[in-house]
This record gives structure tokens, sequence and C-alpha cells, in this order.
């Protein structure tokens, strides 16, 4: 039975949640790893949020067990780490990856826009390690990345509060007034700051890949 107050998705969203194929998490209900209900009436299969949660507590639990448990040498446990590491790396390379980073940086930059697809990118990267158990290992790592993290959430709020939808245009532009006195209105004004914001982001980010080519791509 469905309940009204959780939060239900279809199995392409749950699929692109967690970073599998449809036909797996199809497979994942057909052997009943994943609960899912069917609209009556329909075919279409809703699962409900709450397995998502599920799912990426036991997979946290399997391998810091895994982990903890397993009797292998000093080396060995660091390409157990390293290996986990890399596949973070690949997972959110794959939602927003360094070129992609530049491009949107450049055009906020030097366009002052940005269209839709750029937002939900950047969002879905820093929701990806938002997740505690996308978290890295290696703890260098993970500091570097987390500063990387917050610098792109401080371009999201800019994102957000700073630019607004364009008539008849699927982009967002840059707002402000340079007629009306306030400093902080004018476009000078605003193009500064993401300048600033931008530099921010550009060593965050040369720090964060420096550490994992050193690392985790050798």
């Amino acid at each position: 039975m469905m309940d009204d107050k959780e939060k239900y998705l279809t199995v392409g969203q749950f699929a692109k949640l967690i970073h599998y194929t449809e036909r797996s998490v199809r497979l994942m209900i057909k052997a009943k790893e994943i609960v899912a209900h069917r609209i009556p009436g329909r075919r279409k299969l809703l699962i409900p949020m709450g397995e998502f949660e599920i799912l990426k507590k036991e997979a946290e639990k399997g391998f810091r067990a895994e982990l903890l448990s397993a009797k292998i040498t000093e080396g060995q446990d660091v390409e157990l780490t390293r290996s986990y590491d890399r596949e973070r790396h690949a997972a959110s390379d794959r939602i927003m990856n360094e070129r992609d980073l530049a491009h949107l940086i450049s055009t906020l930059q030097h366009e002052h826009s940005y269209t839709i697809s750029d937002f939900q990118k950047v969002l879905r990267w820093v929701s990806f390690f938002n997740l505690k158990s996308n978290d890295y290992y290696d703890q260098e790592i993970r500091q570097l990345c987390s500063a990387l993290n917050d610098s792109i959430k401080e371009l999201i709020i800019t994102m957000r509060l700073e630019f607004a939808k364009a008539r008849r245009e699927s982009i967002y532009r840059l707002t402000y007034d340079d007629t009306i006195g306030k400093p902080e209105e004018t476009l000078a004004y605003k193009s500064q700051k993401l300048q600033e914001l931008a530099d921010t982001i550009r060593q965050n980010d040369r720090s964060y890949r420096a550490a994992v080519s050193k690392k985790l791509l050798v």
C-alpha cells in the first residue's frame, strides 16, 4: 500500500539517483531488493524515496564492515580504499567533469548567463558529495573536495539570486541596474564578484584534481 506522505520516484528517476541503469533497477525490484508499487490499472512502477536511503545505508555499512573485518596487509588496505575512491571520482565526473565546470565558469563570466541544464548539472554534483556515503576515504582528497564543494555551493546561491530567466529564451541572465545608484546592483560590481568566486573555484578545483591525479589515477 502506498503512503500518501511518502515521496515516490519512477524507475528512471531512481536509476539516475543511484547511478544504475533502468534495467538493473527493474532486476532489483524483481529480486525484491527494492520495494516498488504499481499504480492500479497501469504498468507504471513507483519506488518510495525511503528505498534510496535504505540502499545508501546498506552500501556504506557493507563496505565499512568489509574494511574493518578483512585481514589484509597495510598495502592491500590502501589499495582497497583507493579502489573505492576511484569509483567515487568516476561517478562524480559522470555528473560534472573538469571541462564541464570550466565551461560553466567561463560562460558565467563572459556571457553572464547559464542554461537550466548547466544549473542542474552543478546542483547534482554538489548533491552527490552531500551524501555521506559518497565521501572519499583519503583524508586529503576528502578535504580538498569539501573545499571545492563549498565554493560551488556559493556559486549555486549566486546563480539562483543574481540571475533571472530571460524572456523567450531557455537561459538565465545576470540581473543588474546601472541606473539606480547602488554599487552592489551594477554590472561592474556583480562581474567582479563573479570573477572572485570563479578564481576561488578554479584554485580549489586545481588542488582537488591534482590530488586525485597523484593518488588515484596512477
